[in-house]
């Protein structure tokens, strides 16, 4: 599939079927987020001051492969290191913000995690003062999702990016711990129909 065919068939997909996603398009997802691209390391989503402040979590209940549980992965390191083996997506989607059912109801969820102090103490001197940070972090956020998600229309699965959610609730369910702090989920499953 070519990138113009993959922009115009990428959908928010809230609808999935009762089928596994396949674990090799969640370790895809994981490379592209976290791994390099071409032989001299560089990423496929740009990084301000070439930080790369982000990791994934990973709640995992219907995925080929995979046991079911909770994953992680951070640095350079896309590989991921299963945490927990207790399904997490039920706390995600108590974790929601207004009626998303296709957060608990997803066959897997990958949340990006971001160390928003790493990037405000790199980038304090620039104006605004203290926020510039917050700003590249959410940036390369959303350039890492769009990948993401182009990469699974690819591999002909469904994706909805959330973030409405409950950031504390969400960090418990993840065991994610400061600095570090979750900025967005890409719910995953096989589309419908």
């Amino acid at each position: 599939m070519t990138l113009n065919v993959a922009l115009t068939r990428r959908r928010s997909v809230r609808s999935y079927a009762d089928a596994p996603v396949p674990a090799d398009a969640i370790h895809g997802i994981a490379g592209l987020v976290l791994g390099s691209v071409t032989p001299d390391g560089k990423r496929a989503a740009p990084s301000a001051g070439g930080l790369y402040p982000l990791g994934l979590g990973v709640a995992a209940r219907h995925v080929d492969g995979m046991e079911g549980g909770l994953y992680a992965a951070s640095g350079d390191v896309p590989a991921l290191r299963r945490i927990d083996d207790r399904d997490t997506l039920p706390a995600l989607g108590e974790a929601a913000i207004g009626d998303q059912p296709w957060v608990a109801g997803c066959a897997c969820i990958v949340t990006l995690i971001g160390d928003g102090a790493r990037m405000a103490g790199h980038f304090a001197d620039q104006p605004p003062k203290g926020a510039r940070g917050a700003r590249y972090l959410y940036i390369e956020a959303g350039a890492a999702a769009q990948n993401a998600m182009l990469y699974a229309t690819e591999r002909g699965v469904g994706s909805v990016l959330v973030a409405g959610f409950d950031d504390q609730a969400t960090a418990l369910a993840l065991r994610v711990e400061a600095p570090e702090v979750p900025l967005l989920h890409l719910c995953l499953g096989m589309p419908e129909g």
